[in-house]
Parts: C-alpha cells; sequence; structure tokens
C-alpha cells in the first residue's frame, strides 16, 4: 500500500513532555477522527491542545459515535469529550474554543487540523496559515474512503528522515592511508574513523565535517558494522556524531492544490478519488445535500468527466462508495487518525517522511460484501488485552462484530495503567478479560 513509508516511523514514546508540551495545536471538528486525534496526542504527552466544535450531539452521533449515549443529545460535542480527555491524561491542557475563527486566534497556533469539510473554513485559514508559518492538516472518512491533505508551507524541512536515533560516541582510533593511528592526531575532513559502540563491535566511517572548538567531528557513510577484539582503548576528549542529510519539501496551499493535485504516475487511484471527492463536493455544494441515488451518481460522473474523461468508473465501485457516504466507520475513523497523529509528531520532531500533500485510502474492497446478516457469522479472535489488542477490540465492536473471542487470563498490572486506556488504579489486580468485558458493555 501506498502508505506504508508514511506510518509506523515514529513509536509515540520516543518523545518527552519537554519536547512537546511548547506546542499549541487546534483540533476543529470533535467528530470520531478528531476525538482519536486527541486521544492520540494526549497519550504521547502532546499536551496543549484546543479544541473547536459548534455543533450540538444529535441521534445520529448516537449512532456513530461510540462514546456518547442518548443522555447527551443537546450537548455541545467539544464539552462533552473533556472529561473523557482528562481520564486519559489528568496532565492534559485541554482547551474549547468555539469563537469565530480570526486572524488574532488563527496565529496563537503552530498546527491547525481540520476534521469536517468545511472548505470555506479552511480557505480562509488557510490564507494566514501561510503569512504565520502554521502546519495545516485537513482529513475527513468519508463512509468507505477517506483522505488527509497537507500544507506545511513554501519550505519544510525534515532532518532525519527516517526516524533513526542520531548516532554518537567517542573517537577510539583513527585510520589514515589504511595505517591505524594512536591519539593524538589531527582530524580532518574526508579522514577515515574507527567508532566503538559496545565492548566488540566498531564501525569504520568518513568525517565530513569538523567543529574543533567543541571537538566534535561530524561522520557519514557508515560502512559495515565490524568485529574486533583485543583493541587498544585509549581514554579519548574526542567525540562524533553521525551527519544526517536535510530533506526540503515545497507544498502548494490547499485552494491551488485541490485543483490541480500532483500525484505519482503510478497512483491513478489516488488521482480517480480525488475526482470523486472533488464531485461530491460540488454537488454538495449544489444540492446541499449528500448523492443518494442512481440519478446523482449520473451527476457525479458528468462533474468527473468535464475535467477527465478518460476516467475508467469500472476500476471503482462509485455506486458503493456513494451509498456508504453517510456511515461512520469507526476503525476507518481510527485509521486515519493514528496516521494524523504520525504526522503531527513528524512535524515536531522534524522527523520522518511526511505527507505531500493527498493521501486518498479506499476500503470499498474490506467493506463492499459486509452486511449485518454475515457480520454475526465472523468468529474473532483477540489473544492478549493490551493497548493493541483493547485498540482493536473498540474498532471491531464498533462495527458491529458478535463473535468475539478473547484469549488473556493474566492480570492487571501498575504497568497497564500507563498504556491502556480504559484501567484505572482500582483494577490493578483484577483479570483483564472480566474488567475489560464490564467497561466495553457500558460503552456499547
Amino acid at each position: 500500500m501506498y502508505i506504508d513509508n508514511l506510518m509506523n516511523i515514529i513509536p509515540f514514546n520516543n518523545f518527552t513532555i519537554e519536547e512537546n508540551i511548547k506546542n499549541e495545536i487546534l483540533i476543529v471538528g470533535m467528530n470520531n477522527i478528531g476525538f482519536e486525534i486527541v486521544k492520540n496526542l494526549i497519550l504521547s504527552n502532546i499536551l496543549n491542545i484546543t479544541i473547536r466544535d459548534i455543533e450540538l450531539i444529535n441521534e445520529k452521533d448516537i449512532d456513530n459515535m461510540i462514546y456518547f449515549t442518548k443522555s447527551y443529545i443537546g450537548n455541545n460535542r467539544a464539552e462533552s469529550y473533556l472529561n473523557l480527555f482528562y481520564l486519559i491524561n489528568n496532565k492534559a491542557n485541554i482547551r474549547i474554543n468555539n469563537d469565530i475563527l480570526t486572524e488574532d486566534t488563527i496565529k496563537k497556533y503552530n498546527i491547525i487540523i481540520f476534521t469536517n469539510n468545511n472548505l470555506n473554513e479552511i480557505y480562509y485559514v488557510s490564507e494566514f496559515s501561510r503569512k504565520y508559518n502554521i502546519k495545516l492538516i485537513s482529513t475527513e472518512v468519508r463512509g468507505i474512503y477517506g483522505y488527509i491533505f497537507t500544507d506545511y508551507g513554501d519550505k519544510y524541512i525534515s532532518t532525519n528522515k527516517n526516524g533513526k536515533i542520531q548516532k554518537s560516541g567517542k573517537i577510539i582510533k583513527i585510520l589514515k592511508d589504511s595505517i591505524e593511528t594512536e591519539f593524538p592526531c589531527d582530524l580532518e575532513i574526508n579522514d577515515k574513523i574507527y567508532i566503538k559502540f559496545n565492548q566488540d563491535i566498531i564501525c569504520r566511517c568518513r568525517i565530513t565535517d569538523v567543529n574543533k572548538e567543541k571537538n566534535i567531528f561530524i561522520i557519514k557513510n557508515f560502512n559495515k558494522v565490524i568485529k574486533k577484539n583485543n583493541i587498544d582503548i585509549n581514554d579519548i576528549d574526542l567525540y562524533f556524531v553521525e551527519y544526517k542529510d536535510d530533506i526540503e519539501y515545497t507544498y502548494d496551499n490547499i485552494l491551488e492544490s485541490y485543483l490541480d493535485p500532483k500525484f505519482n504516475n503510478n497512483l491513478n487511484d489516488q488521482k480517480i478519488l480525488h475526482l470523486i471527492n472533488f464531485a461530491i463536493n460540488k454537488f454538495f455544494s449544489k444540492y446541499k445535500k449528500n448523492p443518494k441515488n442512481l440519478k446523482d451518481i449520473e451527476k457525479i460522473k458528468e462533474y468527473i468527466k468535464i475535467i477527465d474523461n478518460t476516467i475508467n468508473f469500472n476500476k471503482i465501485n462509485l455506486n458503493k462508495i456513494i451509498e456508504q457516504l453517510d456511515s461512520s466507520i469507526y476503525s476507518i475513523n481510527s485509521f486515519f487518525a493514528g496516521l494524523v497523529s504520525y504526522e503531527i509528531l513528524k512535524i515536531i520532531n522534524h522527523i520522518g517522511i511526511p505527507i505531500n500533500q493527498w493521501l486518498y485510502v479506499n476500503f470499498e474492497s474490506r467493506y463492499i460484501n459486509i452486511n449485518e446478516n454475515n457480520i454475526n457469522n465472523f468468529n474473532i479472535v483477540i489473544d492478549n488485552l493490551n493497548s493493541f489488542g483493547l485498540e482493536n477490540l473498540k474498532n471491531i465492536i464498533s462495527e458491529k462484530y458478535i463473535n468475539i473471542l478473547i484469549n488473556d487470563k493474566s492480570k492487571i498490572t501498575n504497568d497497564d495503567l500507563n498504556g491502556i486506556l480504559f484501567f484505572d488504579e482500582i483494577n490493578v489486580g483484577d483479570n483483564k478479560l472480566k474488567i475489560t468485558k464490564k467497561k466495553y458493555e457500558f460503552l456499547f
């Protein structure tokens, strides 16, 4: 899949509170994907978050948003989530700002995420995001497909594309002209040196820059790690750090990119989904509703053919996409929220390959033949009630899977409280399966 190199690069727990509390993040739209993004961020110690949603909870929200019951109807979405966020991380600094977005309020943030399809508001914010170097992300799940749009400005730099920890250490040997030289010895650019990583393993590399005042040497081109025994190690006060190539990315603003997206030639499915999304937005703008019936679908095709009359609709089930537009499959929302959360971590730390600029994912093949009758016949086994197992259980239940077998006889420990959302201090010592069943039956 196209997203393979975009996620699972950076584990959340690599980032400390000190690195992340300085960021001010605004999330507009507290639907399912908005909640999941906030949850992911505060679990990774990104604590300064403002949420915005003027919508009130209605009966449709009760069906689609798994944490709300009928007693929440009529309450503001953002306000209704606050207590749950503080239960997840009591150090979180979650604020609500439902005022009209102005230049003065927008410039307070360094990252803004939209989880709805309010294009006029997104275009308005985009004008100031460019002016104040604010990173802008827009994401939405529309039934069985979803997208992420990113705009990180005219110049965004990643200092570490693969997320690997920068190597550093003490220089133990110098190799000049294939002869090992003992210290003291002057080091210059292009000199080759040995570097020790532990008692036995060392690596050979080349110096690319020298800071003699601080005795720091920037190195590049790690060769194959080799084993050396009986090396005479001296106590040397010279150190190295691994050289990292900065990668620069440029972005178009959302209006330019929306009208003229740049996809790789081999990503034809991305182009088709973008055109479908464009046509659905145009239909909604004109008729104030999503397309529903066959007549509406023909209108969508007309919009698409005006832009590109070469589209082969046999390659994509447009009928199924339109049919599912108003649904909200929680696991798809959770998937996109995970992608957005990783994007935010990349932005904060300038690590990893960013999304540039549109990413569409279509789950048609997974959901096209699924209905409640055959879902009930599925037998699903979850082997471990760790944080990953519980997250999958939540998504599976939200999709109305009924026959689930859980295999975990362990008890809740203090360590589980740090990484598992629904376990509390009073549950320590209790059986994981018993507490999970009790809490999830309450939710679902």
